[in-house]
């Protein structure tokens, strides 16, 4: 492992659901948040329809979308595996698997931490600078990196399934008040959001 990955790494396991719900406590109103809740659900909710239809072509569109939200179009658009929704559904994430999702989204670490999301909201965290800088507390962040990204899942993974449901519902119950999620999202979205707010 590299420096900038064992700091990375040890910066992920100071990261605890107490400082995710100081930081939820600490949030303003969320002042876009009918513009931010309402783009967030019709992409989940879009998602979820198109994924009964596991094609190649399923994914290239879902990628497109979410690059809806970044300021360039996908370059590649040829696949090495097929059925790599049912794989992302189904499996543990592989590095084969991440490197695939990667290669589709522009070589955008961010870009696919986006598609495996908004394919499995339950098991996947979007990654970005933001998320990046309010972990580490560098300026300069690095999110494209796979093995930080992969580092960062199993982080939540851990988290989430810490028995302490209890501060993860009031992570969510304070994120809700303050119009930043809907009580329905799943708790990768919750910790995320905290961390990209507090990244800015």
């Amino acid at each position: 492992m590299k420096q900038a990955q064992i700091e990375f790494s040890n910066k992920l396991q100071d990261l605890s659901l107490e400082k995710i719900h100081l930081i939820a406590q600490n949030l303003q109103m969320n002042d876009e948040a009918y513009l931010y809740l309402d783009i967030y659900e019709s992409l989940l909710g879009f998602t979820k329809n198109c994924i009964k239809y596991d094609s190649d072509h399923t994914l290239i569109g879902l990628a497109h979308m979410v690059y809806g939200w970044m300021p360039t179009m996908l370059k590649n658009i040829s696949l090495g595996k097929s059925n790599l929704i049912k794989m992302i559904q189904e499996e543990k994430l592989t590095m084969e698997i991440l490197i695939e999702i990667v290669a589709l989204t522009n070589n955008s670490v961010v870009g696919a931490s986006k598609l495996l999301h908004f394919i499995e909201p339950d098991k996947y965290a979007i990654f970005d600078s933001r998320v990046y800088s309010s972990i580490t507390g560098k300026t300069q962040p690095d999110a494209n990196n796979i093995d930080n990204y992969l580092l960062y899942i199993d982080r939540f993974n851990e988290l989430i399934t810490s028995n302490n449901a209890e501060l993860i519902y009031k992570i969510k119950n304070e994120l809700v008040k303050k119009k930043y999620i809907y009580k329905h999202y799943s708790s990768f979205r919750a910790l995320e959001v905290c961390l990209y707010n507090n990244g800015k």
